[in-house]
């Protein structure tokens, strides 16, 4: 199937080929018919499937269908976790909608940055809004944005969204929408939480799930390492050494922890950058333009760069430490083998790491391979029978028995059980053999 078959419009055909799309995803084929005729809708599709073009395609068909007036106020909102994913979302829109005339303007706002120059472009006029749900409520309170107009509301990353609460931002935002807008919820996992959300938000919507069971996409090939913690560092320089020609994203779970790889993969003269947190958007932006055009080799990152980071090319992702959240995993290998291509995903796992391992495969559906990195002294525990020795063997707390003669938690170690007749020594001076007698003190002469 072609692109042609879906409904669009000859001008945004043309743009799909500049972009280089070629044939369209399942996720395209479901949910652009879908998002034309009009309704609510709940989709979930794999990580790397191009489910951003399945709803930014038709709301640019349908947004250059309407008359524009002088005023051009927010006629599609859309709502990202992440100030990376709001940049990613934001340049595709602008990337689809590169032939549409007139071109309908798209303006990102997120937080980390100087709201004035974010108020001064969209006083300016603007058609469709990516934004943080904190930053965009900051905007509403000063009055810059009003949703009275939006056609549009697509909640990307429903799921994360949740995980960050911005629940309650989202019940806030909703409020100002007009009841007849249509409603698009896009998330790479279904949970209980994520269909509350959309009992809440959308209206009768249509569900769209993948057809595979596998919530990996088939080509990318999946890699444990068992090392130990203290051989980390030197696993992952071995890693890096054996496939010096490709870019590698590096992902750990804490600030700290990217900060302290990337300086000591740095001071082993790797080209390497660091993305967390605390990083200032001033370098986020540089850090991540470097390592889009390939003048970065390697990223140390947490899991901020583990959702909206599309990087066409990228070869291999290490998973320095195993996520806490077993979704997160799949976001996180979802970085390579994107756009149909095939990408390799290592992660490198301690002994303690193990029951998450186990987690994991779970929920992918498969065993992983494990391979021994030569020179290091791989784990041999096996993760499942671990598992269930912590998960259904908890053994009890003991209290100390006073009367065993061998148990190191008691005080007092004697050859007898103590008897009422037994005399214990007493701390008390004045009352062991030989000590002063209680009475008034003597001066000395």
């Amino acid at each position: 199937m072609k692109f042609d078959s879906l409904g669009l419009s000859e001008v945004l055909q043309k743009s799909i080929e500049l972009a280089g799309y070629k044939t369209p995803t399942q996720i395209q084929i479901d949910a652009i018919p879908r998002i034309l005729a009009g309704g609510d809708m709940i989709a979930s599709a794999q990580t790397g499937t191009g489910k951003t073009a399945a709803f930014a395609l038709p709301i640019l068909q349908k947004l250059s269908q309407k008359k524009f007036t002088k005023v051009r106020p927010i006629r599609a909102l859309v709502l990202a976790p992440t100030r990376e994913l709001v940049s990613q979302v934001g340049a595709s829109f602008k990337k689809l909608g590169a032939s549409l005339v007139p071109k309908l303007r798209c303006i990102e706002v997120f937080g980390g940055v100087k709201i004035e120059a974010q108020e001064h472009k969209l006083k300016l006029g603007c058609d469709i809004l990516v934004a943080t749900p904190g930053r965009l409520l900051d905007l509403i309170g000063k009055g810059t944005v009003r949703l009275s107009m939006v056609d549009f509301l697509v909640l990307d990353e429903g799921d994360r969204l949740l995980e960050m609460g911005f629940m309650p931002d989202l019940k806030r935002i909703c409020a100002k929408l007009p009841t007849n807008s249509q409603k698009l919820m896009f998330s790479a996992t279904f949970s209980d939480d994520v269909d509350r959300l959309a009992a809440f938000l959308l209206r009768k919507p249509e569900r769209l799930a993948p057809e595979t069971s596998s919530v990996v996409l088939p080509k990318i090939r999946q890699v444990v390492h068992n090392v130990e913690s203290s051989d980390k560092v030197m696993a992952l320089r071995s890693i890096l050494v054996q496939n010096e020609e490709s870019q590698i994203l590096v992902f750990v779970n804490t600030r700290a922890q990217a900060a302290n790889l990337a300086r000591a993969l740095e001071f082993a003269s790797f080209n390497v950058g660091c993305l967390h947190g605390d990083v200032d958007q001033k370098n986020r932006t540089k850090v991540l333009a470097d390592f889009l055009s390939g003048d970065l080799r390697i990223l140390v990152a947490t899991d901020v760069a583990a959702r909206g980071l599309h990087i066409p090319d990228l070869p291999l992702v290490v998973n320095f430490e195993l996520p806490p959240n077993t979704d997160d995993y799949i976001h996180r290998i979802g970085r390579t083998g994107r756009s149909g291509k095939s990408g390799r995903a290592v992660s490198l796992v301690s002994q303690g790491e193990m029951v998450s391992l186990g987690y994991i495969e779970e929920l992918i559906g498969e065993k992983l391979v494990h391979l021994k990195i030569p020179g290091f002294k791989a784990t041999r525990e096996d993760h499942r029978k671990r598992k269930d020795e912590i998960v259904d063997k908890v053994p009890a707390k003991r209290k100390p028995n006073p009367f065993a003669k061998s148990d190191p938690r008691n005080r007092w170690q004697t050859d007898a059980a103590p008897r009422k007749d037994r005399k214990v020594p007493s701390k008390n001076k004045a009352h062991a053999p030989g000590g002063r007698k209680k009475g008034k003190a003597t001066k000395r002469r």
